[in-house]
């Protein structure tokens, strides 16, 4: 009978490794750029054009 063990294969953490290393560049990315961006809804292509002048 094969034994029963609890330990993770390094394949499966290494991926896990790189998930948080995405999670986290994601949210720094965020936090860095996303504050400046002009936002998606509430103004049209025509006014923003018109403010940037």
């Amino acid at each position: 009978m094969p034994e029963i063990t609890d330990a993770l294969p390094p394949s499966r953490i290494v991926r896990w490794l790189a998930i948080a290393v995405l999670i986290g560049f994601a949210v720094t990315l965020y936090f860095r750029e996303g504050t400046r961006l002009a936002p998606l809804t509430g103004t049209t292509p025509s006014a923003a054009a018109d403010s940037a002048n």
